[in-house]
């Protein structure tokens, strides 16, 4: 991975004091494919619209696929289920989630920023140590891509999660 670095105690964290997944406002990335997904995904937005899971085709997301997942938002919008997660990822964190629930998963924390983030879509960077899955000693940087399939209630998220 290049350009990588663990995050300084100086990062922004939202409020989130020492969670698995501090929020980083300024979206700085040690790592560039976050930041390369990042701009494809804007490139799909048109106005105030969000970009579909259907405007990333497969060509577009080879480079990244072992370290994204998706996640399908419930119909009551109280949780997400992984409908993908990357081999990197489950390499990484020693399990494959894929069709359990976000609650199931991860912290509460983790789960109140997707939540917000379907009230309010924007792209997001989290970061923060592994302790959900007991391996303290590596960090994840996750970028949030909120997606809809009619360009304004989102339905789907596209993570991209790297591991220090």
């Amino acid at each position: 991975m290049d350009g990588v670095r663990p995050p300084t105690s100086q990062e922004p964290s939202a409020g989130l004091s020492k969670s698995d997944f501090q929020i980083d406002p300024g979206m700085n990335f040690h790592n560039s494919l976050p930041t390369s997904l990042l701009k494809e995904w804007q490139g799909h937005c048109v106005g105030d619209k969000l970009p579909a899971r259907s405007d990333f085709g497969m060509q577009t997301l080879r480079q990244y696929l072992g370290w994204i997942c998706l996640l399908r938002v419930n119909p009551d919008r109280r949780d997400l289920v992984y409908s993908l997660i990357g081999t990197r990822i489950v390499d990484q964190v020693g399990r494959d989630n894929t069709g359990k629930a976000v609650s199931e998963t991860l912290p509460p924390a983790a789960l109140e920023i997707y939540m917000r983030l379907l009230e309010q879509p924007q792209p997001t960077r989290t970061w923060g140590p592994v302790t959900w899955r007991n391996r303290d000693y590596l960090h994840h940087e996750s970028l949030l891509l909120p997606l809809a399939s009619d360009g304004i209630q989102v339905d789907q998220f596209m993570v991209l999660m790297m591991f220090y």
